[in-house]
């Protein structure tokens, strides 16, 4: 339940003695709000980041809006944990010259490596990319939404079955 409408059993008691909380605390009662999607939000390096990951997340039918000052990227963190369907990274990865044919030899590597291995690989490979590099751009803006763990593992797992 909302807990701008939760009152205290006592508060409740003193309301309605006091004739203020009638149709209200009835109403508070009996129906409870629809929960709201967790978003969360990614702040990236720079504005261009953040449309490319916007706009990859958003042809999933991911829910993801530009942020703050531009390169903030607020995201329905639900939907991106239940996607099975990692189609939103093969789209940001071809937006970027080079990243696309860069990455898959990196995630044919990385997957020949096994999971431990191949992610390590792949942390090692994206932080040798010059700070200039929109392949570092776009891979850290994944990062920023998968985070280094299982989740992207199963989406470069995901990808690899689907080159």
């Amino acid at each position: 339940m909302n807990n701008k409408l939760r009152m205290t059993a006592a508060s409740l008691a003193a309301a309605v003695a006091l004739g203020v909380a009638g149709p209200a605390a009835h109403a508070a009662t009996e129906s409870a709000p629809k929960p709201v999607a967790a978003s969360q939000t990614v702040q990236l390096a720079n504005t261009q980041q953040a449309r490319i990951l916007t706009q990859s997340l958003a042809s999933e039918g991911i829910s993801a809006q530009v942020a703050g000052n531009g390169s903030a990227v607020t995201y329905d963190a639900s939907a991106v944990a239940k996607a099975p369907n990692w189609g939103w990274i093969i789209k940001a990865l071809k937006r970027v010259p080079g990243a696309w044919t860069w990455s898959k030899n990196l995630i044919k590597k990385a997957v020949s490596l096994g999971k431990t291995k191949g992610l390590a690989y792949i942390k090692k490979a994206i932080n040798e990319l010059s700070s200039w590099s929109p392949k570092k751009w776009v891979w850290k803006s994944i990062v920023a939404v998968t985070g280094w763990g299982t989740q992207l593992w199963d989406a470069i797992t995901w990808i690899y079955h689907h080159m």
